[in-house]
């Protein structure tokens, strides 16, 4: 086996990049530790400055979204990873649109007022109920569209009769 750490042929003084951009240093024990290795930094820098380790589940996260920018007034300590991904969701809001309560719709992807929006109690849809009711009205055409693309052409003799595989029905064609 060769030198592991300090001591391998290898070593860039503990710092290294991952593939997202985010910089992982040499802390060897650490309750957060890849594989008892490495840890991100912006976690170690937010443990810094909370005086102690970050507890099970808190995330940290970067305000200006540049991964690898971990100096103190680019990090928030979140609760949990849905504060985290609220945080995230308003960001993009307010980068759209200037509001960063308001909500994108499902189909339209416009943003709209949360009182202007349906919204779904289980589940994370919200849209516009005009936008709901031209989607519906479209996949109902898609779907009759869709039956008579799956039609299978069968001949009689004489003349072509679709059949639709839903329905043991025949159209004259």
């Amino acid at each position: 086996m060769g030198d592991t750490g300090k001591n391998s042929h290898h070593w860039k003084g503990g710092r290294t990049r991952t593939s997202h951009g985010y910089i992982l240093i040499y802390k060897p024990g650490h309750p957060r530790a890849f594989h008892g290795r490495y840890i991100y930094e912006h976690v170690a820098i937010a443990e810094k400055a909370l005086g102690r380790f970050l507890p099970k589940g808190v995330e940290v996260h970067h305000v200006n979204g540049v991964h690898d920018e971990n100096e103190n007034y680019n990090l928030v300590i979140c609760q949990d990873r849905a504060f985290h991904k609220l945080l995230h969701k308003r960001e993009k809001a307010f980068k759209a649109c200037g509001q960063a309560t308001w909500l994108s719709c499902s189909y339209c992807k416009a943003y709209g007022s949360p009182g202007s929006m349906y919204v779904a109690k289980n589940g994370p849809q919200h849209y516009h109920r005009e936008c709901m009711k031209v989607n519906a009205a479209m996949n109902k055409k898609k779907r009759v569209q869709h039956c008579w693309k799956e039609a299978v052409m069968e001949l009689d003799g004489t003349k072509p009769i679709w059949v639709l595989p839903a329905t043991s029905k025949a159209v004259p064609a």
